[in-house]
């Protein structure tokens, strides 16, 4: 745990759009992450579970007042649990047994609805072996949050999808769809890479593991990147004059 007056500093400079700020802050409180992660999300694996308790760090740092009297710890829990339980509320209620089962299923479905192919418990048994139970969980898992458990950018700034829609709600989502990827281009190559692929687009979602086989990393590096990348992302987005964005997935 990091001293009172490190925290405070810490705070002010993550207010101020240090994103590294924001990571030293995530990695020093990351116990108290992992525990309301195992407290709070029962339903999810524990990668996803830690990524949506940061998403609720973040999402609660800016409202933290160092000059109030008290800890950091004590005031963002909140916002890192309540991020946690929202996932886990969306998260099937059978828990599977092998995430490698879950990560390839998913693709699967996916590659399925690509194809235009119809989904189903029996047919994604047939096609990858499954049973009927798991295959179902699958599918329900992927209706509610696909590859990952909290909502993409594109879907929180409403510019995924412009079927249906009207010309005037074309030219607005057109607009904020530029204001996005000029956000984005304070990212590197690789932080522009792991944003793109964890939290840009809900059809591109990747899992932190497949993401740092391609990088040589740990899943934790990955991690941090997407975090960094997600804090810097949102205070262009403030700067630039879009509300700031909330990716957690509320219940339904």
């Amino acid at each position: 745990m990091i001293d009172r007056k490190t925290e405070e500093d810490l705070v002010r400079r993550a207010q101020a759009g240090d994103a590294l700020a924001t990571v030293e802050l995530i990695e020093a409180h990351e116990p108290m992450l992992r525990k309301l992660v195992k407290r709070h999300g029962r339903h999810l694996a524990e990668d996803d579970g830690m990524s949506c308790a940061m998403l609720g760090f973040i999402e609660g740092l800016p409202r933290f007042d160092p000059d109030a009297g008290f800890r950091l710890n004590t005031f963002i829990r909140h916002y890192a649990a309540e991020g946690v339980r929202n996932a886990n509320r969306r998260a099937p209620m059978v828990r599977l047994t092998q995430s490698a089962d879950l990560n390839t299923g998913m693709r699967i479905v996916a590659d399925m609805i690509r194809r235009n192919e119809p989904v189903s418990p029996a047919s994604l048994a047939a096609r990858a072996g499954y049973s009927t139970d798991l295959a179902r969980t699958i599918i329900a898992k992927h209706a509610h949050s696909g590859p990952g458990v909290y909502m993409s950018i594109n879907e929180a700034l409403d510019v995924e999808d412009d079927r249906h829609r009207h010309p005037d709600e074309i030219i607005e989502m057109s607009q904020r769809r530029a204001l996005l990827e000029k956000a984005k281009t304070v990212l590197n190559e690789r932080e522009r890479f792991v944003f793109d692929n964890r939290v840009g687009s809900r059809q591109d979602m990747k899992t932190l593991a497949e993401i740092s086989e391609i990088y040589g990393v740990s899943r934790e590096r990955i991690r941090q990147i997407e975090v960094k990348a997600l804090a810097k992302v949102q205070r262009q987005l403030s700067r630039l004059g879009l509300p700031r964005v909330d990716l957690s997935l509320k219940a339904a």
